[in-house]
């Protein structure tokens, strides 16, 4: 098990948890500090969302964004990337909580 303490506000639930002890298959926890909560995180994704409008207004299309738990980061997929627009997100989020995918994601046409 994987416990994730965000770091400068985790001191009460590290003083909490019991030592790890072990396992035939290793440590019975494992912490691992990180810099976003999953509410931070949460809370950027809606904020995204809730800008639709304003990216539409710029030119900018996403095809989705969320959390990603192994970056710790919210994650943004652009239909077509464009470096520019990527910059003006990141600028615009912050970089401590958000990158953009190089990778383009396309919407598929429909088959009926």
């Amino acid at each position: 098990m994987v416990v994730y303490i965000v770091e400068g506000r985790g001191e009460a639930l590290l003083a909490a948890l019991p030592p790890p002890t072990d396992t035939p298959v290793g440590a019975s926890f494992v912490i691992r500090p990180v810099r976003n909560s999953w509410a931070d995180m949460g809370a950027m994704t809606m904020r995204i969302a809730g800008d639709h409008a304003d990216h539409q207004e710029q030119g900018i299309e996403l095809a989705g964004w969320g959390p990603d738990v192994r970056l710790n980061k919210v994650v943004i997929t652009m239909r077509l990337y464009d470096p520019v627009q990527a910059d003006y997100l990141v600028q615009r989020y912050g970089s401590a909580l958000v990158t953009v995918s190089t990778v383009s994601m396309r919407v598929l046409p429909r088959r009926y």
